[in-house]
């Protein structure tokens, strides 16, 4: 009898509220909890299950000596890695080489006769941040080269801790220098504060920022398990343009909301957090009550330090720059498109309209076509009992009108990665085209057209240049396929668009 009394009381008022908040806060828990749960088997197990099944060319002997492979014909032929690789290191000694040196790879591909079998875009994945003091005639070499090849491409890296001083306002100009050159997305739809927040910048040394033709972040983010799989197609990069201090903070505090100007103020962790504009006496009024318990308080000059004076906080005026990844910025160059055309909406899709494509053979830009059906090929004996490859069924292809690549709401797409990590041999696997990079740096033929050469079998490819070689920088990156260098992982995303 006593036991069903400690039931009823159970349900008693002042005890069932209880029992079911604590039910609901459970389940709350619970549903957190299993939802990350879930979203990390989704891309630890099925994701990664599912890019493992690919492979990307089948290989086959047809006879003693003979091997015929297959591309896969979803892996664009335009795509090619050229890889700072060990026969690199033979050649020039440690990295990094002398800017000479880089100067002669990129006048190879700009001194050929035939100008439609040029390379579309020439990305080079190195860092120019200091001068060579050592020899400053190679950067002049270096510079000018940039500047008469007319295609290249740099990268820039942003990262969401802010930094202050000089040489974080140096790097902030270089940024500018690039802004100017080749600019920014303008076209967002969305909230754009959902949009991972970067708050200091490496940039190129400003007379290659102003040589080069366009830029791009090349920062990537992991997924929960310190997984690539993603690429931040946008970003932002915030610029610290006013400081205020909160006693002095007033509702006629201006800011320009076109300009993407927006006030906020950082936490003891260096969090960010946006302050609702326009201003009105509560807010401000709600800023003294919450600052004083999470913001650093403020570096005054003057102050005696005895104590008496009124603890003060930094409220920051940023201005909000939309940055394109590098891999958007070489696919819209592919397509004959520029930042302006990119039509971003965030959580949805980023448009390019009527992409085209250029034809080496004609000299002119078409409408872009993509595969439906690959084409088929068979192995068949000639009259001389000697083997040769014929097309067995031709490729169905499509006219597209426009290209829609799916990102979130934090502007991140989900990098479609091919295959296997690739081999800078070229008779292991190699998931892309993998050329050494002293193929190109030992065939400057000068300046003069007489010596050029025809061409460089690189007709309307993206040429992609970087370390290919362990323990050359730290430059390789945890993928479904293990660990892959950041060219790699720049050709899967590009593939994907």
């Amino acid at each position: 009898m006593a036991k069903k009394k400690g039931i009823t009381k159970i349900f008693e008022a002042r005890y069932f509220g209880f029992i079911i908040g604590l039910i609901i806060f459970a389940l709350f828990t619970w549903l957190s909890f299993g939802l990350k749960v879930i979203q990390s088997i989704e891309q630890s197990f099925l994701l990664d299950t599912f890019f493992n099944w690919k492979y990307p060319w089948e290989s086959k002997r047809i006879q003693e000596g003979v091997t015929f492979k297959v591309q896969n014909p979803f892996i664009s032929p335009d795509i090619l890695i050229v890889g700072i690789d060990k026969k690199s290191l033979q050649e020039y000694g440690k990295w990094p080489f002398p800017r000479s040196v880089h100067a002669n790879m990129v006048n190879a591909f700009a001194r050929i006769n035939d100008q439609n079998q040029r390379e579309r875009a020439l990305f080079l994945d190195m860092s120019i941040i200091e001068p060579d003091e050592n020899a400053p005639e190679n950067d002049v070499l270096f510079i000018n080269a940039i500047r008469e090849n007319g295609r290249v491409f740099f990268d820039t890296f942003l990262h969401p801790l802010e930094s202050t001083g000089s040489l974080a306002e140096l790097f902030m100009e270089r940024q500018k220098v690039l802004f100017e050159t080749y600019g920014v997305i303008s076209n967002v739809e969305g909230d754009i504060t959902k949009l991972q927040l970067n708050r200091s910048v490496e940039a190129p040394l400003k007379p290659y920022g102003r040589a080069a033709k366009g830029y791009g972040n090349a920062t990537y983010i992991p997924d929960m398990d310190d997984i690539f799989r993603r690429q931040s197609l946008v970003t932002r990069l915030a610029e610290v343009v006013d400081t205020v201090l909160l006693s002095e903070l007033t509702t006629d505090y201006a800011i320009d909301v076109e300009k993407r100007e927006r006030l906020a103020w950082l936490d003891k962790d260096s969090k960010n957090h946006d302050i609702d504009y326009p201003l009105t006496d509560k807010i401000i009024a709600d800023l003294k009550e919450e600052l004083p318990k999470k913001a650093p308080v403020a570096e005054l000059s003057g102050s005696e330090g005895d104590g008496s004076a009124e603890p003060d906080f930094v409220i920051r005026k940023y201005q909000d720059y939309i940055v394109p990844s590098i891999t958007l910025v070489l696919a819209l160059e592919y397509f004959n498109k520029s930042l302006d055309d990119a039509e971003v909406v965030l959580g949805k899709h980023i448009r390019i309209p009527n992409p085209q494509y250029f034809n080496v053979d004609t000299g002119q830009w078409e409408p872009y076509t993509i595969v439906e059906k690959p084409t088929k090929y068979d192995t068949v004996a000639d009259d001389g009992g000697n083997l040769e490859t014929v097309v067995a069924k031709q490729g169905v292809y499509r006219t597209v009108d426009e290209i829609k690549i799916p990102i979130d709401e934090t502007g991140s797409m989900l990098i479609n990665f091919m295959g296997k990590r690739s081999s800078a041999d070229s008779s292991l696997v190699q998931t892309y085209p993998v050329r050494p990079y002293t193929g190109y740096s030992q065939k400057d033929p000068g300046p003069d057209p007489a010596n050029w050469r025809n061409t460089l079998a690189v007709g309307n490819k993206i040429v992609l240049v970087g370390i290919f070689a362990t323990g050359l920088a730290e430059d390789e990156r945890p993928t479904p396929f293990g660990l892959m260098y950041g060219v790699e992982i720049n050709a899967n995303a590009l593939n994907t668009i």
